[in-house]
């Protein structure tokens, strides 16, 4: 059965991996035509908009989004299903639209006092209207991965997303259009997702077709709510890098970072992959009381997490230039020892394996909340230190470090509560064999 349970994983996995791998490679084709047809400025514009949409619709899902996830493969009933769904909307899009507003407004204040260009007025109001659009799809997205069903996702939030995203990039990048049209580009991307996740939700789940008196699911938004604030960290993490570094310094360096960051986070394609369907199905596991199989269960895909990642950390580390340049150009490769500090971040992020992902399965969000509560807290305070006088290098340092002690306290968590460690013989090899051309890399750059 621990070996059917791991083979489940990894199937989806390797289902959502393929999905993963087309999203990141068509999410880094739009990286590399906007970073190209807008330079340095105009790509650090484009960046510093499109990190406000992530990171308001990240929040305004206010967790639900993993909520969902981890409530509707505990309950068989319909009824009950939708109740959840429902619920889930009945937050999520009136706080998404509030939000949404309140940024429009506001664009002009943001631009001139917070970022000092005022040209970012139309790209911030341009990409707020994405926001609701965005929290649709994602929640279409959580419904299916509550469900345990994988297609449908990369289908969706993959496939579809990313690839009108590249279309109308590129044309707008033909036809001569600046930052305003490509920014664009990403909400219009997300309002073709969107319709797609609602003819999801409306045909695949009860959302409509269940019948009864709704109720209104407290317990969700209870449940949810550690997550939401676990959410608010990762926005830190993501975001936090951008806003100060264009608050301490020039728009150009803002494009360059956002140039090496998405490189270096490409590392955790096959953690993420797995992850998608870790939480579901340890989350059975746990209801089960199957403390032994999560241990088997994580060493065993944390293996494979590790085999898939050390080749890609190993080329990002001995040739950042020569990728920075194949993919972006010579004028972004300043930025290869920021690309070089986030690769062990990511690297790190990956090998420790979906220990996010266990922690919420075994009913502890709470710790999710506090770990990255810690962890973002550092993550800000190195940023603020670090940007002034090191720049986008020192916010790849601050990166790096919170990842490090983030992962640390997940896999602490998981460790006291279930037993389980990602540390078996193969690991350990694995882990060996990585060290010695670190340390030939430590001795080159000393």
């Amino acid at each position: 059965m621990a070996h059917s349970r791991v083979k489940d994983i990894l199937r989806s996995g390797g289902i959502n991996f393929v999905g993963m791998a087309v999203r990141l490679t068509l999410s880094f084709l739009v990286s590399v035509l906007a970073a190209r047809y807008l330079g340095q400025i105009g790509y650090g514009t484009l960046s510093i908009g499109t990190t406000i949409l992530a990171a308001v619709s990240t929040l305004t899902m206010v967790g639900l989004g993993q909520g969902v996830s981890g409530y509707l493969p505990r309950y068989d009933s319909p009824e009950t299903k939708r109740d959840i769904l429902v619920s889930a909307s009945l937050i999520i899009l009136p706080v998404s639209v509030g939000i949404a507003t309140a940024l429009i407004v506001a664009a002009p204040f943001l631009s001139s006092n917070i970022f000092d260009d005022p040209s970012l007025v139309p790209v911030i109001r341009v990409c707020a209207l994405g926001i609701p659009v965005a929290n649709i799809g994602q929640l279409a997205v959580s419904a299916i991965r509550g469900n345990k069903q994988t297609l449908p996702k990369v289908l969706i939030d993959d496939i579809c997303l990313q690839g009108s995203r590249v279309i109308l990039v590129a044309l707008f990048g033909l036809i001569g259009l600046g930052t305003v049209a490509i920014a664009s580009a990403y909400t219009a991307s997300l309002v073709l997702s969107a319709t797609f996740g609602l003819y999801y939700l409306i045909r695949q789940t009860p959302l409509i077709s269940a019948s009864g008196t709704i109720k209104v699911r407290r317990d969700l938004l209870s449940y949810s709510f550690p997550l939401w604030i676990s959410a608010g960290m990762s926005v830190i993490y993501s975001g936090t890098d951008t806003f100060i570094i264009a608050y301490f310094s020039e728009t150009a360096s803002v494009g360059i970072y956002n140039v090496v960051y998405p490189l270096a986070h490409h590392l955790s394609i096959i953690m993420i992959s797995v992850g998608y369907i870790a939480l579901p199905t340890f989350s059975e596991m746990h209801a089960n009381n199957e403390y032994g199989k999560i241990k088997s269960n994580y060493q065993s895909v944390t293996e494979w997490v590790l085999a898939g990642t050390l080749v890609p950390f190993l080329m990002i580390l001995f040739f950042p230039n020569e990728i920075i340049t194949l993919f972006f150009g010579s004028e972004f490769t300043v930025g290869s020892l920021a690309l070089s500090i986030l690769a062990f971040g990511f690297f790190f992020h990956s090998i420790t394996g979906p220990t996010s992902d266990i922690v919420k399965a075994i009913d502890a969000s709470r710790l999710v909340m506090v770990d990255g509560a810690v962890a973002a807290l550092v993550n800000f305070i190195l940023n603020i230190i670090l940007v002034p006088q090191f720049d986008y290098i020192g916010a790849a340092i601050a990166t790096t470090s919170s990842y490090a002690l983030l992962n640390g306290l997940y896999s602490y968590q998981v460790y006291t509560r279930t037993g389980a460690h990602p540390f078996s013989k193969k690991y350990l090899l694995l882990i060996t064999l990585t060290a010695i051309p670190v340390s030939g890399w430590f001795l080159l750059i000393l």
